[in-house]
Parts: structure tokens; C-alpha cells; sequence
């Protein structure tokens, strides 16, 4: 018995006070470091947390549109669920990083599932190859019944395979979802191409049941797929895919039927997306996490009523049940500053634009910098009087429709504008030049008309500059 199990949930979480995430490059094999509670710590506080705990949609954007680490972000998350995969004092960065592409992937999908925006905009992140890229293509195979597949190929470490998974062996995998007049056939598989490993998921829409020739086809089909486009005759994909059909009641021993190799001819033609998929795209968001929960348990003893007496074996299980209990909540924004995604699952009032008090914080900055650079180009250069400029740079504030907290009055605005201009080096030399030059320095009266500068500091700065007066 592992001495952690003393401190297990049932829900898989091994509670932790301590998170310390290494830096450094991925390609070092970093870690994840944790210090666990002691027995009987950690379970009351787990019960309380549990309704407000870290979800899968926060694991899905462990990283930024550029692939950066948010170290800290790790660090928060980690302490929160402990190890994901199990009672592991380390665990690989790695690991969470391809557990995170899946969720991601999962996450993305089941946010255009749940979308009614129209079909050009509903489906936009399956046309980003920075997203989550899905094929749908038509296929017809010689002398068979055509049939839709969508493919999707998730990136991960081929290391993680085992953390993941438990074992490479079990792929691959074939799954049946049947609902309404369609019958769906998931296959799931590692594959392996110049740009590394990737899991890759191909569902098969049909309208009737399958047969063993449309069986076959959907298996050339995906052992294309798993290497990369390239069609290969693989006697143990072959033996493997045979067994799953055994298992599904579909029967591919027949002589004809076995002289059809799997890189059999097949015609295929691209299909544009359209709300008819969304059936069959909510069964890949299935397929995919059933990954996760085809080792969860039952145990009256040891589990509760609310989790449906269920048991679960690592955290990272636990997650993906609570996900898919509320798939029709799912919705995801993308951060306006990193690009990174987060989930609206938990948002209360005006949607979030950011994913994080960083982020926020640095459009703050951003659009301060942004108002004061329109402030001084638009008194400087284009010589337009304070009140018109409030006007123009604070509109969102002087607004109604603004937050009580952030509104602005026209007073308040035009003090802003003000301000702005003061304490700028560029408006600063202007007033000298002006000063120096003479002629009545009409910029220096503007300013003092529009209450930049009061007829006082004008003064100052005249003897600062040592200018004496004309005779």
C-alpha cells in the first residue's frame, strides 16, 4: 500500500501544501514538486472545496498563444489539485502541458457545440491552425455507402503517453455512440509523424449501421491518420482494429470482405461545416474524455451520493467527470492580451476579456499609455482646446453605460487630459522654446487660457529660465 493512499479523497486528490514549479527549458524534463499534507488534513478541507475547485477548463490553458509558461499560474493550480495522475511526489511539466492540449481540444470543441452564433463564426476555431484544427471530408468508398469523418490530431509528448493513459497498448481504441437515426464510431490512436507524436481522433457519422465494408474503409481511413497522411499496411493495426469490430458485433472475417486492405481505394471530398455536425462533434468531445473516466469505479462504501458513489483512482479523473457533468455550461474566451483561453463557466456578471490579474492589468497599462499619447498629439499637434479632447479620449468613461466606479465626469476628464499634457518632457521643451522666443509665446497663452498652466507657474518657470523681461 502506498503510505499517500492514508491521505486519497475519493475523488483521486492527494491534498498538498506545498507546489513548487521548476524553470528552466521543457526540453530539461521539468517537474512539478509536491508537499503533501498529513493523514487526516487534508479530506474536510477537500469536501469543502470541492464545489469551487480547479476544473478542467483552467488546466486547458496552462500556456499562452505563444507557448509560454505562466509559472505562477502552475503553481496556484497544483497547490490547489495536487498530483493529477496519481500519488507522485514529482510529476513532469510535460505531462501537464499534453494533459492540457487534450482538455484544450475537448474545451474548444464543446464551446462551438454550445455556440449560436452563425455557422462562418460558430466554427472559425476549426479553421485556426492555432486552435483546434478539424477536417470533415466525405468519404465514398468503390462500391460502398458514403459517410462523414472528422479528424482532429492533438499534439502531445510522446513521454506522457503513460501518465495519460496508463498504457500505449490500450490504443486503438474504438467507441460506439448511438442517438437518434446516427450511429458514430470514434477510433483513437497514438500516432507518431515528423512533428512528433499526436493523439489522433477520427469520428465516422453514419445513418445507418455500420457494416463490415464500411468498417474496413473507416480503418484505412484512420491508419492514414496515424501516420500522417501516409497510407501503410500495418499487419498489427490490422489485427488490433479486427478485435475491436469482434467486440462491437461487426463481422470482418469474411474472405471478400479480408481481401480489402486497409489502403483500399476511397474517394474523399471536402465538406464545410454546418449546426448539423454538432451532434456529432458533442460525441468526439465524449470520446475524448471517456479517456479519463474509463478507470473511474463504483463503491457504496467508500464514495458519496453526490458523485453517484463513483470512485476515482487520480485527480485528473475526477476533473474530467465534473466536466462533462455541465458540457452544456461550456464557454470560452480568449485573452485580449496573451491570447490565452479561460472559461466563462464561473462568470458572473459582464463577460472577462483577461485570464488572469497580470493580463488585466497590463491592458490597464496599455490604454492608459494609449489616452495620454491621443492627450498630447491631439493639444500639441492638432491644437484641438481640452474640453473637445475629454470628449474624445474618455468616451467610454464619460459614458453611462460605464461601471459606477470607473465613470468619469467631464470635470474629471478634462483635469485628466491635463494632466497628461503636464508632465510631458516634449510639452515641457515646447513651453521653454515658446518662452525664450518671445513674440508673445501664443502657445504659453493657449495653455494658460485652457488651464494647463496658471499664470504662476508661467512665472516660475520664466525666471527658472532666466528670462528677463523686455524694456
Amino acid at each position: 500500500m502506498n503510505p499517500l493512499d492514508q491521505i486519497r479523497t475519493p475523488q483521486g486528490r492527494y491534498p498538498v501544501k506545498l507546489a513548487e514549479c521548476e524553470h528552466g527549458e521543457l526540453a530539461d524534463g521539468l517537474s512539478i514538486r509536491f508537499i503533501f499534507k498529513e493523514p487526516g488534513c487534508g479530506a474536510p478541507e477537500c469536501e469543502k472545496k470541492k464545489n469551487g475547485a480547479v476544473g478542467v477548463e483552467e488546466l486547458a490553458f496552462l500556456v499562452d498563444a505563444s507557448f509560454e509558461a505562466d509559472h505562477v499560474m502552475i503553481e496556484k493550480i497544483a497547490k490547489e489539485t495536487g498530483p493529477l495522475f496519481g500519488p507522485n511526489k514529482t510529476e513532469r511539466l510535460m505531462d501537464w502541458f499534453s494533459e492540457s492540449m487534450l482538455a484544450s481540444a475537448a474545451i474548444d470543441i464543446q464551446a462551438v457545440v454550445n455556440s449560436d452564433e452563425p455557422d462562418a463564426i460558430r466554427f472559425e476555431p476549426f479553421l485556426n491552425k492555432d486552435r483546434t484544427p478539424i477536417t470533415k471530408k466525405k468519404m465514398l468508398p468503390s462500391g460502398g455507402n458514403a459517410f462523414l469523418v472528422y479528424s482532429l490530431a492533438i499534439a502531445i509528448d510522446e513521454k506522457s503517453i503513460m501518465a495519460l493513459f496508463g498504457d500505449e497498448e490500450k490504443f486503438p481504441l474504438v467507441k460506439r455512440f448511438a442517438f437518434q437515426d446516427a450511429y458514430d464510431y470514434a477510433f483513437i490512436g497514438v500516432g507518431n509523424d515528423n512533428e512528433g507524436a499526436s493523439l489522433a481522433v477520427s469520428l465516422f457519422a453514419f445513418h445507418r449501421e455500420i457494416t463490415s465494408s464500411d468498417f474496413l474503409a473507416a480503418c484505412s481511413e484512420f491508419a492514414s491518420s496515424l501516420k500522417g497522411g501516409e497510407v501503410d499496411e500495418d499487419d498489427a493495426l490490422r489485427s488490433s482494429l479486427t478485435e475491436k469490430a469482434h467486440s462491437l458485433g461487426i463481422d470482418v472475417n469474411d474472405a471478400e470482405q479480408r481481401a480489402s486492405n486497409l489502403d483500399g481505394e476511397i474517394e474523399f471530398y471536402d465538406e464545410p461545416f454546418c449546426k448539423e455536425d454538432v451532434p456529432h462533434l458533442q460525441k468526439m468531445v465524449h470520446a475524448i474524455a471517456s479517456l479519463n473516466l474509463d478507470v473511474v469505479g463504483v463503491d457504496l462504501f467508500c464514495s458519496g451520493e453526490n458523485d453517484g458513489f463513483l470512485v476515482f483512482p487520480n485527480y485528473i479523473s475526477y476533473l474530467w467527470y465534473r466536466f462533462v457533468c455541465r458540457l452544456g455550461q461550456v464557454k470560452i474566451a480568449r485573452c485580449e492580451v496573451c491570447g490565452r483561453g479561460f472559461s466563462l463557466l464561473k462568470g458572473r456578471g459582464k463577460p472577462r476579456k483577461y485570464c488572469s490579474e497580470q493580463c488585466k492589468t497590463k491592458a490597464k497599462n496599455a490604454r492608459v499609455k494609449s489616452q495620454r499619447d491621443a492627450c498630447r498629439e491631439l493639444f500639441i499637434e492638432q491644437q484641438l482646446p481640452v474640453s473637445e479632447i475629454a470628449k474624445t479620449v474618455y468616451a467610454e468613461e464619460l459614458s453611462s453605460n460605464v461601471r459606477a466606479n470607473k465613470r468619469k465626469t467631464p470635470e474629471e476628464a478634462e483635469n485628466q487630459v491635463r494632466k497628461n499634457l503636464v508632465g510631458y518632457p516634449a510639452f515641457k521643451h515646447k513651453v521653454d522654446d515658446d518662452l525664450r522666443a518671445g513674440a508673445g509665446a501664443p502657445f504659453v497663452r493657449r495653455c494658460m487660457e485652457e488651464g494647463v498652466l496658471s499664470a504662476e507657474q508661467v512665472a516660475q518657470r520664466i525666471s527658472e529660465l532666466g528670462i528677463m523681461p523686455k524694456k
